[in-house]
């Protein structure tokens, strides 16, 4: 996908094919990082929602540490800058990383290539009901069992 959308340089030099390729390798090199700092992102949501914080600033550097192994910059005051605990998410920012992980184990069912009839089965069990069915139990009607982690996982290369 790169290869198609990089535009040429001033001088009409292209990335190189061994540059696409390397980058391609490489895609997941800093998905664990992203994945521990979400899930501190997650603790931090839920500890808010209960009321676990009178120092809101002193919250977020240990549950970010014990995620990821890494140490907030000082005076970056991460809490001032996450609008989602202002918005009425109401201790519900995990949802965001289960829905991702929904997602790619249905996308897992069309084996990276388009395919009408699985195309049509996922319109007709989850696109088509709309509201008038819970989420879990189309996708459930879709994958033929409940969904799990491992096309996540394997995704991300572990």
């Amino acid at each position: 996908m790169l290869a198609k959308i990089a535009r040429p340089a001033a001088d009409g030099t292209t990335l190189p094919e061994k540059t696409v390729a390397d980058l391609a390798k490489h895609r997941h090199l800093l998905a664990g990082i992203g994945n521990a700092r979400y899930v501190a992102m997650c603790r931090f949501d839920l500890a808010m929602h209960a009321g676990a914080a009178a120092d809101v600033d002193a919250l977020w550097p240990p549950l970010y540490a014990a995620a990821t192994t890494l140490t907030e910059a000082p005076a970056t005051h991460f809490a001032s800058s996450w609008y989602h605990m202002a918005i009425g998410y109401d201790c519900a920012y995990y949802g965001y990383l289960w829905s991702e992980v929904c997602a790619v184990d249905a996308y897992a069912r069309f084996a990276d290539a388009l395919d009408a009839s699985e195309g049509a089965r996922l319109r007709e069990t989850c696109l088509a009901p709309g509201a008038a069915r819970a989420g879990a139990a189309m996708l459930r009607d879709f994958l033929g069992r409940d969904p799990t982690e491992d096309a996540y996982f394997k995704r991300l290369g572990l």
